[in-house]
């Protein structure tokens, strides 16, 4: 089999892609290391790291076909890179204020150790995270009870 990969500059045409695959990761191995007063730094360097795509792509003027016609890089792909990574910089900046406001914004680590203390953390709102579970189950459980049904344990 023949790759059409050969040296370091033929897979210019994937380039944003590559930038942007690699600064997601370096995004979200940031935000698990960074204070949570700091993660909506993150957000904003998600915006930024887009529009660097976005340009990188605009005015990267590379067209090809690679990987044996897998990826094709043409004049309609740049439109369309451009507006899928301008919308998504755009719902990041919409989504932003509501996810502080609401919390959802902090990075979580949760490995097998600590998954049966997650009950017992505080989620920033004032009440544990499973307790509207722990109602539903048991008005569920009620409503059950008062047709004749018995609950599974």
């Amino acid at each position: 089999m023949n790759s059409d990969v050969i040296d370091f500059a033929s897979p210019a045409p994937a380039y944003p892609e590559m930038l942007l695959a690699i600064g997601a990761i370096v995004l979200l191995l940031v935000g698990v290391v960074i204070n949570k007063e700091r993660s909506p730094l993150i957000s904003y360097l998600a915006v930024v790291l887009l529009a660097a795509v976005a340009l990188l792509v605009m005015f990267q003027p590379v067209d090809g076909v690679l990987f044996n016609g897998v990826f094709i890089a043409d004049g309609f792909a740049r439109y369309m890179k451009v507006l899928v990574l301008g919308g998504s910089a755009f719902a990041l900046l919409l989504s932003l204020p509501n996810a502080v406001e609401n919390g959802t914004h902090k990075f979580r680590i949760c490995h097998p150790r600590s998954a049966g203390d997650a009950r017992h953390d505080d989620d920033g709102l004032g009440q544990r995270p499973d307790e509207p579970l722990h109602r539903h189950r048991a008005a569920i459980a009620g409503a059950l009870r008062a047709r004749g049904h018995q609950a599974r344990r």
